[in-house]
């Protein structure tokens, strides 16, 4: 049975805020990324020449990137995953978050509680994101991970599934974690070959290698 899954050693993942256009240094209008512009839309983005100095640019950063960027912070040992928190909670709790950010939000806050090993929390954090967008492939592969971690291989393999259909960003890890719900299900055919599809997506890649280094692929018998 395949049920231990080590969280912080597979970095899972975090949802991406929309890319901030650079708006060129003659246009003295704001970009706005590729957020809608409501009354009052956070502003993402630059704006030429308007800083305190002439010629400098000031940015305004949203709470929704300020979550997204400490995630990854956090990810990389840069800041405790405790601290990235309190930014999430900022966006979470602001009056004019909208509905797709709060979605990716409630992803990235429900990472960091993983990491945190606080698996109750990132789950409700997972379903309520689902709730918003049902097809957030990342929320799906992540809650996957809990219900594969709670003994669950059936309604983990579902949400994998689904999750790996809808491409998230780093399928090796749910390729990596559908061949341990399928080895909990006793697919050992299946199970390899997710682990195998880990590995063409993620080459040397230490806990995939770890998992195929226990089977033996013997040519079938002769009838």
């Amino acid at each position: 049975m395949k049920t231990l899954v080590c969280f912080a050693a597979l970095l899972l993942s975090l949802c991406a805020t929309p890319t901030l256009a650079q708006a060129p240094a003659d246009d003295s209008s704001a970009s706005a990324g590729d957020l809608p512009r409501g009354p009052k839309a956070p502003i993402h983005g630059l704006v030429p020449g308007a800083g305190p100095t002439p010629g400098l640019i000031l940015v305004m950063e949203s709470p929704v990137t300020r979550c997204s960027q400490n995630a990854v912070r956090a990810a990389d040992g840069l800041m405790t995953p405790s601290e990235a928190i309190l930014s999430c909670n900022e966006a979470i709790t602001g009056p004019d978050i909208l509905r797709r950010d709060l979605a990716g939000t409630l992803v990235n806050r429900g990472v960091l509680l993983m990491t945190m090993a606080e698996l109750g929390e990132a789950k409700a954090d997972f379903n309520k994101a689902l709730e918003l967008e049902p097809s957030l492939a990342e929320a799906l592969v992540n809650r996957g991970a809990i219900l594969l971690s709670e003994g669950k291989p059936r309604e983990a393999l579902a949400d994998l599934d689904r999750g790996i259909e809808l491409q998230p960003g780093h399928p090796e890890r749910a390729y990596y974690h559908r061949g341990q719900a399928r080895e909990d299900l006793h697919d050992l055919k299946g199970a390899y070959a997710d682990y195998k599809a880990a590995e063409a997506l993620k080459p040397g890649w230490e806990p995939v290698a770890v998992e195929l280094a226990r089977f033996k692929v013997s040519p079938a018998p002769a009838k």
